[in-house]
């Protein structure tokens, strides 16, 4: 006799809502002719930090494609054989100014999927922006993130440093700021504990190094949120940080 075990899936961290129709953006499209599945073009906007996108099902010429929107993403229209694709927890946020202090936090029941930062040499700083999903069960309502409020600065200048969430809990926050003298910042971050929920942290560090001066950037994968972060800087002159960023995957304790 064989025993067949089913697995059910009742939550996901919830990257997109998609509805039939039509959405444009206030800007040209970022990118247009993207041949790929609905999941492929969610993992090319979250790579591009797309607004929001089209997928085309219609059998015509256009069918399978995927359009990336450009700018702010507007209001749906009526139109058969697409579906527009919107970022939910409100996509990427704005990045700060050079020199400038930064805090991007997720809201209610949201945790940082992913995380982006680019170099600037003449400023000698990094502008950053986080991503955030929605930790949903799957017959409706979302599951409690519990806000666990930012930590005290975490380092200090030119010091290199690693920063993990406590156990169960997924970054929901940074904050930080920057002096011109140091060429350098200064972090908090927020946590969140997930109720009735377990987190299990990657075994390894979910990317490599980025290039000192070059842009850094971390998109977790399914079912998964940031839990820790580590950073060197730079020797010499260069007047920059590394990163390094893990994810952890979320498994509920109890089914709903």
């Amino acid at each position: 006799t064989t025993t067949t075990t089913t697995t059910t899936t009742y939550f996901a961290v919830e990257l997109y809502s998609k509805e039939l129709g039509q959405c444009d953006g206030s800007k040209g499209d970022m990118e247009r002719d993207f041949v790929g599945t609905e999941d492929e073009c969610k993992a090319h906007c979250e790579q591009i930090r797309c607004p929001g996108f089209i997928r085309v099902s219609d059998g015509s010429q256009y069918s399978g494609k995927c359009y990336f929107r450009g700018g702010t993403l507007g209001a749906l229209s009526d139109m058969s054989g697409r579906h527009c694709f919107r970022p939910k927890a409100g996509g990427w946020t704005a990045t700060n100014g050079w020199d400038k202090e930064h805090t991007a936090e997720c809201g209610s029941g949201g945790v940082m999927v992913g995380l982006f930062s680019k170099h600037h040499n003449h400023h000698e700083d990094r502008k950053w922006s986080i991503r955030c999903g929605q930790v949903t069960y799957l017959g409706g309502g979302n599951m409690v993130v519990e806000n666990e409020g930012f930590t005290d600065y975490w380092n200090n200048w030119r010091e290199n440093f690693n920063y993990a969430c406590p156990t169960n809990s997924v970054l929901r926050g940074i904050e930080s700021y920057h002096d011109n003298g140091k060429e350098d910042r200064r972090f908090k971050f927020k946590c969140g504990l997930i109720q009735d929920a377990t987190v299990t942290p990657d075994s390894s560090w979910t990317t490599d190094w980025n290039v000192f001066d070059k842009e850094a950037q971390v998109n977790c994968g399914n079912n998964q949120a940031i839990v820790a972060v580590t950073t060197e800087y730079a020797p010499g002159n260069q007047k920059d940080r590394r990163w390094r960023f893990k994810c952890g995957t979320i498994v509920p304790n109890v089914a709903r």
